[in-house]
């Protein structure tokens, strides 16, 4: 009989380690770790620690971005609101594509951040329903494009939901018809296959030349480094772009300057 307690009881005692174990590394109720929203940069979701599977909502993220897109520098909120029972958390981030941040997350009532400040999530655990959560979002600098609000949400035991916002670049505004024409030079204009983009430096500086395309966002660095000072010519062959209105950033540590160009084939 001995001998079968003695088996029976390290059993035991395993499984409810086991279980604990299993609870701590599967719920952050003070906040998830960096890199879990869903987004292609991250490849992964709250499923990783809390199992089950992830499904997609609409509407989780919110904010008062104009549907013209945000503007560089400019402070917006953001809402996100979780609805389900059991205890929920969530954390968001703000990416392109290719899972770079862009952007600064201002803290709100209930929220931390993590991985640097790339990413927000919960302080702590709530089971409230719906349960909101508020945060502010500074924009990424001009020329940056069009950037995804990745949201992954945890509704207890095995429940993920997933969400995106769409957060456009308003490129339009601010940039004339006779924008800094004397500080970038840009011929011809239109173009077809070679661009030539001329500026002056006053002294030595980290520059780069981008160009962005108005109807998608997409943008081509055409020079990223430091220039010397004086008169510099910069030659790109445009041919494999596609066709349509761009504008050209020319960013410095000390001035940005933007001028419209249009590509004709």
């Amino acid at each position: 009989m001995k001998r079968k307690i003695l088996y029976i009881v390290p059993l035991a005692v395993v499984a409810i380690l086991f279980s604990a174990y299993k609870g701590n590394i599967g719920h952050y109720p003070n906040g998830a770790p960096a890199g879990y929203t869903g987004s292609p940069g991250d490849g992964q979701d709250c499923t990783a620690c809390h199992g089950g599977d992830a499904s997609n909502v609409s509407n989780w993220i919110t904010s008062n971005i104009p549907s013209s897109g945000y503007l560089p520098g400019q402070t917006y909120n953001v809402t996100v609101t979780v609805t389900g029972s059991g205890s929920k958390g969530f954390e968001c981030s703000a990416q392109d594509m290719g899972g770079d941040a862009y952007g600064t997350f201002i803290l709100g009532p209930g929220t931390e951040l993590v991985g640097g400040g790339d990413y927000i999530t919960q302080s702590s655990a709530s089971s409230s329903n719906p349960k909101i959560w508020t945060f502010q979002w500074t924009a990424p600098g001009a020329g940056s494009g069009n950037v995804i609000m990745y949201g992954a949400f945890a509704l207890g035991e095995d429940n993920t939901r997933l969400s995106t916002m769409a957060i456009p670049e308003n490129i339009g505004l601010g940039v004339g018809d006779d924008d800094v024409s004397d500080a970038v030079r840009i011929y011809p204009n239109p173009a077809n296959t070679d661009l030539a983009v001329n500026f002056n430096l006053a002294s030595p500086d980290d520059v780069s030349v981008s160009l962005v395309n108005t109807a998608s966002g997409e943008k081509t660095l055409l020079k990223q480094g430091t220039i010397p000072s004086g008169e510099y010519a910069l030659r790109y062959d445009c041919s494999t772009l596609a066709a349509g209105l761009y504008i050209l950033w020319v960013k410095s540590a000390e001035q940005d300057f933007a001028k419209k160009v249009v590509i004709r084939h």
